[in-house]
């Protein structure tokens, strides 16, 4: 039998796939997989099918199986682009391509028929001692049961009478954290509900996904000197169950009401009973809820004290111990904050505890610049088999994608999203679905792959849609304007950009509001519009010291650099250009310190001022050796060239922008190489070689360069070669498209352009 799609024939009796002739390579594992796809076109399959059928009900990793899927679309693709497989959000997977199906039979003679009988009847054999084999080995490791989830919301608690109700603003928060402890638990975090919703608004959107969803709420109170907690869960339809607990003991009410969760969710209770979760100690629950309810009401001194006051008390509690590390980092104090964690994580035996802790201290690692240190954290948690099925590694495997994002590795990262992509369709988390979405749209761009990255922000504004959640949709309104950006179209950028800022003010985010404007200044910016660029980054800055944060201060101090230096404000910009460097070595910001030593150099060769330019470009060569950065190695070669050009050694200029373009190629760099072409256009233009000129220019043409100096320096060239109508022409649309960037001197050689023109007729 053999199998037809998107120009692949799989023959299952040759065990075999190949385009147009040509084999393509397939491990076993691989065929197998393809081949139940193929034979199930259309059809949505879960990762339950896949091991039965596929993994023969052998016990296997979810993780192996996203891996699997990837591989094997990763092998598809790089024949023939195109989608081969869907995600069918919380049911599973899909096979795109139509199928046609055919018999592999041929004539064979009586001499290919014996010899074909004598392998069958050898295969025969294998299968039979193969079956034996597999019987007694499925006898031995019978594959472990793994039923759905309870998808769970905790809501706050209803009974709520004043911020200073510690009891009250406290029992949800601690419900969740002792729910989490199950794999068999999936939390939704009410915190989460989009600010444009209310309560009964958030849960039809989460009920429209999951129609199986339970909700928890909480009364609270304290009389005649016992605690009481009732505790009712809900489903869509109505109540399910409920009960009300009282003890003087606060540890033994909470300990009663978290045993009956357990019972009515059919749980397992041996997290309940460690004092790490719930402590003997009323008074020390106490204390963990008062500083609870002291950081829901923003009082981290506070909240801080009580958490040290119970770790004083007793030093196992280690939910005392998350809550504190996490605080302490806040305030800066991150050393304390990781002494504690490596405490933690060599005593704790709570898998989700470890969890927790593990992606606290990847976090903190990266934020004092050590992304590698992070990544290696991350992959270790993930490989662990101790801890498969826990919620928590969601988060570590988004945090981990984001490390390799930060490193360069976008491939890496791209298979981390799409291992957190295939394991989000099985659960009911489509909030951190169509951020994984959004975050992978982005990604697919910086790799080049405009058409996935297009498809996958579709997706994301499609969840976002759905759950009503604004400040989503404003954030892939951002990446669709990127997408339009890198096609060269920015009215249509402009356009989803404005959707994004109409969005992010309507809801009064500053945070969402600046990332927005980051975005417009830099279409503008592209587009040769400095004033208008100049005014909107004025707003930025003002955002990023009210919200006081750093990155964004940043983003407005490199633009405002860019721009003076496009006026040519030369002082300006060199005082702008030290306080970047100073916000950056404040927050031992690496990247954004080489990304300054980038814009000193900017300068330096606008002014043509070699003093130091040397040194500098040295201490750039050795990061990007220590980090290994293409991109990085690529712009500083731009920057080497620039440099050689200017001083007069246009050969070697040459030398090194013929083999970094090669590189940009690769690895797609599309400004790179409109960059590299632009400054070889120069080079050749000075050497009087206009047809040199043309052809890297039209090289270009592919990549859509905008306006300036694309159409300018075209302009120049065909004045070279005395076909001075087009020169004109040419440089007119350079005036119309390049904005502010047309300068007098620009003017000036229009009107001599006009003039030749005119003495010719």
């Amino acid at each position: 039998m053999y199998y037809l799609f998107s120009g692949f024939k799989l023959d299952s009796d040759k065990r075999e796939l190949s385009y147009q002739s040509k084999t393509v390579t397939l491990t076993k594992q691989n065929f197998q997989l393809l081949l139940y796809f193929v034979q199930n076109p259309n059809a949505v399959i879960n990762k339950d099918e896949l091991i039965k059928h596929v993994w023969n009900g052998r016990v296997v990793a979810d993780n192996s199986i996203d891996q699997s899927i990837y591989k094997l679309k990763k092998i598809l693709t790089s024949v023939k682009e195109e989608n081969y497989f869907e995600t069918v959000y919380g049911l599973g997977i899909k096979f795109l391509p139509p199928v046609e199906t055919g018999s592999s039979e041929i004539i064979e003679s009586p001499q290919q028929r014996y010899g074909l009988n004598y392998w069958i009847i050898a295969a025969l054999f294998a299968v039979l001692v193969g079956l034996s084999f597999y019987f007694w080995w499925h006898k031995q490791n019978l594959p472990l049961n793994n039923p759905s989830k309870n998808s769970i919301i905790v809501l706050p608690n209803n009974s709520l009478n004043s911020q200073n109700d510690w009891l009250s603003s406290s029992t949800d928060l601690y419900v969740k954290k002792m729910l989490n402890q199950s794999p068999k638990v999936f939390l939704k975090d009410f915190s989460k509900k989009p600010k444009n919703l209310n309560q009964e608004q958030y849960l039809e959107s989460l009920w429209k996904s999951n129609p199986l969803l339970k909700v928890v709420t909480s009364e609270v109170g304290f009389l005649l000197n016992e605690f009481m907690i009732k505790l009712v869960i809900k489903d869509k339809a109505g109540e399910i169950a409920q009960k009300e607990f009282k003890n003087k003991n606060l540890s033994t009410v909470y300990a009663d009401a978290l045993a009956w969760l357990n019972t009515e969710f059919k749980l397992s209770p041996e997290s309940l009973e460690n004092t790490e979760i719930i402590p003997q100690e009323p008074y020390l629950l106490e204390l963990y809820l008062r500083g609870l309810s002291a950081l829901r009401q923003h009082k981290t001194d506070q909240a801080i004290n009580y958490f040290e006051l119970c770790l004083e008390k007793d030093a196992d509690f280690h939910l005392a111990t998350l809550e504190l590390t996490e605080l302490l980092d806040r305030k800066g104090d991150a050393q304390k904050a990781l002494a504690l964690l490596d405490t933690l994580l060599s005593i704790t035996a709570q898998p989700e505890l470890k969890i927790e802790a593990t992606n606290q201290k990847g976090g903190i690692l990266l934020r004092q610049g050590k992304p590698k240190e992070a990544k290696q954290l991350y992959l270790s948690l993930l490989n662990n088999k101790e801890f498969s099925g826990y919620q928590g590694l969601f988060d570590t495997r988004y945090k981990l994608a984001l490390v390799y994002r930060s490193l360069a590795q976008k491939q890496q990262a791209l298979e981390q999203f799409d291992a957190l992509e295939m394991a989000l369709i099985e659960s009911d988390d489509y909030t951190t679905l169509a951020d994984t979405y959004q975050v992978k749209a982005s990604l697919l761009l910086d790799l080049g792959q405009t058409k996935e990255a297009l498809n996958y922000a579709h997706k994301a504004m499609e969840l976002f849609v759905r759950q009503g959640n604004l400040i989503g949709q404003a954030k892939t309104h951002s990446v669709l304007a990127r997408i339009a950006k890198e096609e060269a179209h920015y009215q249509a950028a402009m356009v989803h950009l404005k959707q994004s800022l109409n969005i992010t003010k309507a809801l009064k985010s500053k945070f969402g509001t600046g990332a927005t404007l980051n975005e417009i200044i830099s279409v503008l910016i592209l587009q040769g519009k400095i004033n208008q660029a100049w005014t909107l980054n004025q707003e930025l800055e003002k955002i990023a010291i009210e919200i006081d944060f750093n990155a964004m201060l940043l983003a407005s101090k490199k633009y405002t650099i860019i721009l003076a230096q496009y006026r040519k404000h030369w002082q300006e910009a060199g005082l702008y250009l030290k306080e970047h460097l100073e916000i950056a070595q404040a927050g031992d910001n690496k990247l954004a310190i080489v990304e300054n030593n980038f814009l000193s150099l900017s300068l330096m060769l606008e002014q043509e001022k070699y003093d130091n330019i040397e040194k500098k470009i040295e201490q750039l060569e050795n990061y990007i050796n220590e980090s290994n950065e293409q991109g990085l190695r690529v712009r500083l070669n731009l920057i080497k060239a620039r440099y050689l050009f200017q001083t007069q050694h246009q050969q070697e200029a040459i030398a090194l922008l013929s083999s970094s373009k090669i590189v940009a190629k690769a690895k797609l760099y599309k400004q790179s190489i409109i960059d590299i072409n632009n400054l070889l256009a120069k080079i050749y233009l000075k050497q009087n070689k206009a047809q040199q000129v043309l052809k890297v220019l039209q090289e270009s043409q592919g990549y859509k360069p905008v306006a300036m100096p694309f159409l300018l320096l075209q302009s120049k060239a065909n004045l070279q070669l005395n076909n001075v109508t087009k020169a004109i022409k040419q440089a007119n649309r350079c005036k119309l498209n390049a904005h502010d960037l047309w300068t007098s001197a620009n003017e000036l050689y229009l009107t001599e352009l006009l003039k030749i023109k005119k003495s010719e007729e």
